[in-house]
């Protein structure tokens, strides 16, 4: 990682911060896994074990500190990244071993450490399936909020809010049945219609481009572990968009995209994000599309999986607002069987669980109620249960 005029290099040894001219400005916090810059100043955080450290690190005075502000987030931590989330400049995003592979996410205020939110991303996932340790940030769905992506043992790409909320589509994104090795997945719009392509690596050494509809595949480097980067290269009139492959059997390709650079529409363009390797995301959607518009648009009211089949199935709402939110679930005579309740954000879709494994089968109508911002609306969704 490179920042300013220092260099902050970390390991199972620990953290070690030199000068570009190789002088030592300090060492410490052993079994880091991974830092990344906060976007404030010289402040940093490094994930060790399950914990989370608040680094500042002065090249002036040729010192470094561990602050106080230690955060346990309650598993073994793959990987650390920070941006702009819901407003708040500069949030930690900590990747940590889950239920599922390195499915738990939680949310961290990068100037003091304090705990926002936490949530996995286990629903969806196919039996035997698991999150790799990897992540990146994005507005995969150009809503204007920021968003993870992470890739599984499957061969399939992950994409959830920030509240856990898995996005549409998510996470049957595939190319093909191979999988992917650690490396992030970088993202960027290649077709300058503002949805972002995927682009993964599997462990085969076969690169994927994965738009929303189609997906493209060819064969980048070794059967070994690749790293991809996206960078200009010139091309008349312009620059256009060139793809870069090292892999760790010495192997270094590029490849022309065919398509213009855009270096701003670049969300998540190289291993740990950017050239400084900071895995620090400051970017702005222009011109951002909500998913949804209205207080309760009735389309954007369902259940999935419907049938449900399993144990459980996701009552998703679309609001515009903040508010509360009421379902009541009823069976085909009118009997009411439960009532769940929660709190929706504004601005993006929301879910609330239902457990079925105490209920017989059945059709069940559930009524959606939202209330916010002085307005209140209701949806009626049928639910099928099979057992």
């Amino acid at each position: 990682m490179i920042q300013d005029t220092f260099i902050v290099a970390y390991g199972p040894a620990g953290v070690a911060v030199r000068t570009i001219g190789g002088g030592d400005i300090a060492s410490f916090v052993p079994g880091a896994t991974s830092v990344t810059w906060t976007g404030a100043g010289s402040q940093f955080a490094a994930a060790v074990g399950s914990e989370v450290y608040r680094l500042f690190i002065s090249p002036v005075n040729r010192s470094a500190d561990v602050f106080a502000s230690v955060r346990s987030v309650g598993g073994a931590v793959s990987s650390v990244v920070c941006g702009t989330v819901d407003g708040i400049s500069s949030v930690v995003v900590v990747q940590s071993a889950g239920t599922a592979g390195f499915s738990r996410f939680t949310l961290l205020n990068a100037s003091d450490m304090t705990f926002l939110s936490t949530f996995e991303v286990t629903f969806g996932l196919q039996e035997g399936e698991t999150v790799l340790g990897s992540l990146s940030l994005m507005d995969a769905d150009h809503d204007g909020r920021t968003d993870i992506a992470a890739p599984t043992s499957k061969g399939r790409i992950v994409l959830a809010a920030m509240n856990g909320v898995l996005l549409d589509n998510s996470p049957a994104m595939t190319s093909r049945s191979r999988l992917w090795n650690s490396a992030e997945v970088l993202a960027a719009d290649l077709g300058g219609n503002s949805a972002p392509e995927l682009i993964a690596m599997d462990n085969e050494g076969v690169m994927s481009i994965v738009p929303t509809s189609t997906s493209v595949d060819f064969q980048v480097g070794n059967p070994a572990r690749t790293y991809g980067a996206l960078g200009p290269i010139q091309a008349a009139p312009g620059f256009g968009t060139a793809l870069f492959v090292t892999d760790e059997e010495g192997g270094i390709s590029a490849f022309d995209l065919k398509a213009v650079w855009n270096g701003p529409a670049a969300m998540w363009r190289m291993h740990r994000g950017n050239a400084a390797g900071t895995s620090f995301s400051n970017y702005v959607t222009v011109a951002p599309t909500p998913v949804a518009s209205g207080f309760l648009p009735a389309d954007r009211v369902y259940n999935w999986p419907n049938p449900v089949y399993g144990s459980e199935t996701r009552f998703r709402f679309f609001t515009d607002r903040d508010g509360s939110v009421t379902i009541s679930i009823f069976d085909i005579s009118g009997d009411r069987v439960t009532e769940l309740h929660g709190t929706a954000v504004g601005g993006r879709d929301n879910e609330l669980v239902w457990d079925v494994s105490g209920i017989q089968s059945g059709v069940y109508l559930a009524r959606v109620e939202v209330t916010g911002g002085g307005q209140a609306a209701s949806a009626v969704v049928k639910v099928a249960v099979v057992k």
